[in-house]
Order: structure tokens, then sequence, then C-alpha cells
């Protein structure tokens, strides 16, 4: 897909790091951008991206814990939204 304006958002918990990536399938292939989730969880990035098919994003902890892939979801030119869990091991 060429490059393009994209608003990629989603949830996540508190003070999370996440990172979001693009990709052929649902464990991106190329990284995009690293952000903050606020106090709410909420988080997102905004920028002229080259996507593949998919975008995806994984969340990191303030221990450290890093979760799965998020579910994909198709890349376009417009908003996408990741809800994000992490798994405290």
């Amino acid at each position: 897909m060429d490059g393009c304006f994209v608003n990629v958002s989603g949830t996540a918990s508190a003070g999370d790091t996440v990172e979001v990536f693009t990709g052929p399938d649902d464990e991106g292939k190329r990284y995009l951008a690293t952000t903050e989730a606020d106090g709410n969880g909420d988080w997102d990035v905004v920028g002229p991206f080259k996507l593949d098919t998919y975008v995806t994003a994984t969340a990191t902890d303030t221990s450290g814990n890093t979760s799965e892939f998020s579910e994909e979801v198709e890349a376009h030119c417009y908003p996408v939204f990741l809800p994000l869990g992490v798994k405290n091991y």
C-alpha cells in the first residue's frame, strides 16, 4: 500500500509503552512508531506511514511484560483502533 496519513489508536493499560507495526499478517514485520498510553489507557500515533496489509501493536507494562501482538486490523488510509491487553507473567 502506498504511504498515507493515518491515525492508529487503541487502548492498553495506563502507562504502557505501545509499539505499532505493519505487515502482511498478524505479526507486524515493520515497525511504525512507539507511544505511551495515557492515564485512561488510551493511545494513538499519527503520521504519514507506508502501510502493508495489516496494522498490529504490542503493549509493554511498567514491569517489562510485553503483550502478544494485538488482533490485526486491515490497514486503510483512515483511523484504525487496536485494543491491547498485557498478561502479567
